[in-house]
This record gives C-alpha cells, structure tokens and sequence, in this order.
C-alpha cells in the first residue's frame, strides 16, 4: 500500500506530494530512528533524526528531508494509523489451499 505525503514546503504555497510505500517507509522509520525500540519517537531517541522521502513528482528520483523530532514523530504516528486504517479495510485473509 503506499500513500500520498503532504508536507508544506517552507518556500512555496503548493504542498510538495510523496507517494510513500507505508509498510517499508514504516520500517525503515523505525529502524533508524526508533533507537530505544518503544514503537515511538521522542528526543529519547538517538537516531539520525531526517528522513529522505521521493517527491511524487519525481517519481521518487528527487527527495525532500522530513527533519526533526516532531516532524519524524507525526510521520510515525500518521504511518501506523494508514496501517491500521488499511488493516480494517481490507483484512489479511489466507488464500485457500488448492
């Protein structure tokens, strides 16, 4: 599943847009930053704190840096609750045997 990114870009009026593959970007989010392994991002944590993302644009061939604490956090947050969201819509249901 990916999804759409809007972050505001600090130059322009126009939100820069990024289609982002959750479960990886989830992950790979995780992984860096979450240095004290607590599913959360806090100033705890000893992470690189700035993760690129492919501008949609692009097609993921220019990034933009999501940096900070805060910034990184509320991706976390909005990341899992997309999951979740996905989860209930359309459940991981078993194929059945042939």
């Amino acid at each position: 599943m990916t999804t759409n990114i809007e972050p505001t870009d600090d130059t322009s009026s126009e939100p820069r847009r990024s289609l982002v593959p959750v479960e990886s970007t989830l992950k790979n989010l995780l992984s860096r930053e979450d240095t004290d392994k607590n599913v959360q991002i806090t100033i705890d944590d000893h992470g690189p704190k700035v993760l690129s993302l492919g501008t949609e644009a692009s097609h993921g061939q220019k990034h933009f840096d999501v940096r900070g604490t805060y910034m990184l956090s509320n991706l976390l947050q909005e990341l899992t609750m997309i999951r979740h969201i996905d989860l209930l819509l359309w459940p991981r249901t078993s194929l059945p045997s042939t």
